[in-house]
């Protein structure tokens, strides 16, 4: 066997076992998300799976910028499939596998192990932080409530702030990272927070329009609490009880336990639909690096 095909074998390998994990997620409760679907009705799942596919493109830009920081470029396509491809690593229990699928991926188009893990490391921070920016400020102004003063939230997300400051000003040397760049990425992440927010607003018919900051809240808390608990595959588990725990005052236990669970449905299928795209797309030869 060449070396060629055992990769490809442990790429496919890799795939189906990411598969099974975010399958395994849902065991047991397939007729409980039914029964939730029924209710909210195929428009709303269809424009919260739209909403979590643009969040989740817009997060694919900040990884390539954070790959440029790294030393490393590479063409959209190409990049499109390092990251979605590799982001199905985080359905599997570890939080590691994304972080190596990624080095993996990249390998062959020219970027070196190195530059991988250090621009999958910075997108997890930049990703965290916001979110924790995020939601805190938005329980200090009083769109979401949680416990706790309102000061101290908001000393949280001042906190968050200061740390990716830190961040761009630690990194002078080993990351062409600049106050400017930093700034794109805040306001990147903050559309992919609004997106995401979205996606769950669709997801919760009693809410309306106005509620969006309410929901870009309780996601991006939420999204924070999975990241921070690291044996849980994507956050499965703890980022539905912190949303629940949010949602749950203002649309009731059951409408906020079937948000928490369609969510995960939306962003699982537009994981696996981005990341079939982009390897399907790059074998079609439109991937590459670029200088």
């Amino acid at each position: 066997m060449t070396r060629a095909r055992a990769l490809d074998l442990v790429r496919a390998g890799f795939v189906l076992v990411a598969l099974g994990c975010a399958a395994w997620g849902f065991h047991g409760r397939w007729g409980e998300i039914a029964d939730a679907a029924g209710r909210v009705g195929p428009g709303r799942l269809v424009a919260g799976w739209l909403l979590a596919t643009a969040g989740l493109c817009l997060t694919a830009v900040l990884w390539r910028h954070c790959l440029r920081w790294a030393g490393s470029e590479l063409a959209v396509p190409a990049a499109a499939r390092v990251f979605f491809v590799g982001q199905l690593g985080k359905y599997i229990p570890g939080s590691i596998w994304n972080f190596a699928a990624q080095a993996q991926l990249g390998r062959p188009l020219g970027v070196p192990a190195r530059a991988s893990l250090t621009a999958s490391g910075v997108f997890l921070l930049v990703h965290t932080l916001t979110g924790a920016a995020a939601g805190a400020a938005l329980v200090a102004a009083g769109p979401l409530d949680a416990p706790g003063p309102r000061w101290v939230w908001a000393l949280s997300a001042a906190a968050a702030l200061a740390a990716l400051a830190v961040l761009a000003a630690g990194s002078r040397g080993r990351l062409a990272v600049r106050g400017r760049d930093l700034a794109g990425a805040v306001g990147l992440m903050g559309l992919v927070w609004t997106a995401y927010g979205a996606a769950l607003l669709a997801l919760l018919p009693t809410l309306g329009p106005t509620d969006l900051p309410l929901a870009v809240g309780v996601f991006a808390l939420g999204h924070v609490a999975g990241v921070i608990v690291v044996f849980a595959p994507a956050g499965l588990g703890a980022r539905e009880a912190t949303m629940i725990a949010l949602l749950a005052p203002a649309v009731g236990f059951g409408a906020a336990t079937a948000a928490a669970l369609l969510v995960r449905i939306v962003h699982t299928v537009a994981d696996l639909v981005l990341a079939a795209a982009s390897w399907s797309a790059s074998n079609r030869g439109q991937n590459g690096q670029i200088s």
